[in-house]
């Protein structure tokens, strides 16, 4: 059955949709309103905990990001609230919580993989020459990241799944408006981190460039790698505006 099988569907996934079945008789209404409370409840509460700005994070949310995963991408949703939770324990290096709601996250959305490697990031200082040059830096190495080796460095449960996305995966252009937009974003507060000391505010800025990076770098594999796994970082944007 396709609906247990994690090499397509996450854990969580199927969990949601037998309790689903057994309470609500497979309403779809309940299905996503389920998804919907988790995802929410755990944005709510990782807004108050990080953004300096509360309203204005609830407003940008609500604004941009909110039709897009609590509406569409469900399991994106509840992944990315996950994400957002766990970004004070970067600045404050508990990083056995991190990794917990980060396998939690896992569970809800396997592009959430790529939360695993951003723990490390110094939240500290941030080198302007460096964090500017980043997505640059993407964009010229970009042509060495194949599917051959994006399937040789993933588990091999996901290899089918990966597979599948590639076979209709389109191709996605180097820049569009809202790219350039928020290439545009994170340069300017690139250049003004000296003006805010907030290891929150650091922290936003270097996701927002790994973010644009990840996206620049996946470009020859498609639509699905580059924007989905660029997109469930680049979500930081809603803390980092208000600064």
């Amino acid at each position: 059955n396709a609906l247990f099988d994690i090499r397509w569907i996450e854990p969580t996934f199927s969990l949601i949709s037998s309790i689903n079945n057994y309470l609500f008789a497979s309403s779809g209404v309940m299905f996503f309103m389920m998804y919907a409370v988790i995802a929410l409840s755990l944005k709510y509460f990782a807004f108050i905990n990080i953004s300096r700005y509360l309203y204005s994070s609830l407003f940008l949310y609500a604004t941009s990001y909110f039709l897009l995963l609590e509406l569409t991408q469900i399991r994106a949703a509840v992944a990315t609230g996950f994400f957002l939770l766990a970004i004070s324990d970067i600045v404050n290096n508990r990083m056995k919580r991190y990794f917990i709601k980060i396998l939690f996250a896992i569970s809800f959305h396997y592009s959430a993989l790529i939360y695993l490697f951003v723990y490390f990031i110094n939240s500290k200082s941030l080198s302007k020459i460096y964090w500017f040059l980043l997505p640059f830096l993407a964009i010229l190495i970009s042509g060495l990241i194949s599917a051959s080796l994006l399937l040789s460095i993933t588990p091999d449960f996901l290899n089918a799944k990966i597979s599948n996305y590639l076979s209709y995966s389109e191709r996605v252009p180097l820049f569009n408006l809202y790219r350039l937009l928020l290439l545009f974003i994170y340069l300017f507060f690139v250049l003004n981190s000296h003006r805010v000391k907030d290891e929150i505010f650091i922290v936003s800025i270097k996701l927002l460039g790994i973010s644009l990076a990840v996206y620049f770098l996946f470009l020859n594999l498609g639509e699905v790698f580059s924007v989905r796994f660029s997109g469930i970082i680049s979500i930081i944007i809603v803390i980092l505006i208000p600064f």
